[in-house]
């Protein structure tokens, strides 16, 4: 989704006329058309939020006259659920006696998932077979 960033300039004239950038590390993933101040992904990009979840970048505006006002402008990335959970082990195995009891804690597992928030919780269940 675009993100429209807006700026003022009380010059008159053509000093009132200034084009917008953004620098720093990780800005090659995003794209800011200079004159509206619409900012979206570069066409050739996937972002990954396991991989980064923020960016931290400087946005600029500058105007005919080349006076220029920057500040930090913090993109961050939300999680879509995108991974599996995996277990930690490849397979699991126990055995138990034949007289035990209701309740009888007989193994426990467990697993994760790179994801965040609600993407990231795990449920288990028992499926006969």
């Amino acid at each position: 989704m675009p993100i429209l960033v807006k700026a003022t300039d009380a010059d008159i004239g053509l000093n009132g006329i200034f084009t917008f950038s953004l620098s720093g590390t990780g800005s090659n993933n995003f794209a800011i058309n200079n004159k509206t101040g619409v900012v979206q992904t570069s066409a050739s990009v996937a972002l990954d939020r396991e991989t980064k979840d923020t960016y931290d970048l400087m946005l600029t505006a500058t105007d005919t006259g080349r006076l220029a006002s920057s500040i930090p402008f913090k993109i961050t990335i939300t999680d879509e659920n995108d991974n599996n959970p995996t277990f930690d082990q490849a397979s699991y195995a126990t055995s138990i006696v034949e007289n035990s009891t209701i309740g009888f804690s007989i193994l426990a597992v467990t697993a994760s998932d790179a994801d965040s928030g609600v993407n990231a919780q795990i449920h288990y269940g028992l499926v006969s077979g």
